[in-house]
């Protein structure tokens, strides 16, 4: 009982803290040429693509595996943007997701050069993912 407790208080302030990002489009993150690299920010819009990972196990010796490893692509108004969810050690925990979903996604942003000079690329690392509508 203390554990859920602790869960939901603990969500309660990632939500919060949450709040607190920059919110943003996927056009803004692609004509920023890097300015949000390494921040945080808040994004809106529709799961599509997603690839659930197995059980994989933890580099670390606090956690034998990782349970809900993801990737997906949120779509907005203004573009798409590959997301990535790198998971957890409690199977509890993790972010299900599923096509279709409308997500309201904190996180950190990445760009990076491609090998054979395609231009930067970008993706995203979820930090926190409230699902505000299940899709159909």
């Amino acid at each position: 009982m203390r554990r859920a407790g602790l869960c939901l208080m603990l969500s309660a302030c990632f939500a919060s803290a949450a709040g607190a990002e920059e919110r943003v489009t996927i056009r803004q993150l692609e004509q920023s040429h890097g300015s949000y690299h390494l921040h945080s920010v808040t994004i809106a819009g529709i799961v599509q693509a997603v690839q659930l990972s197995p059980p994989t196990p933890s580099p670390s010796e606090h956690c034998r595996e990782l349970y809900g490893i993801a990737e997906f692509t949120l779509v907005d108004d203004t573009g798409s943007l590959p997301v990535e969810i790198l998971g957890t050690c409690n199977p509890d925990e993790r972010t299900l997701l599923q096509d279709g979903d409308v997500i309201e996604v904190t996180a950190q942003v990445q760009f990076f050069n491609l090998n054979g000079g395609g231009g930067p690329a970008l993706r995203a690392i979820a930090q926190n993912i409230p699902v505000l509508k299940v899709g159909d």
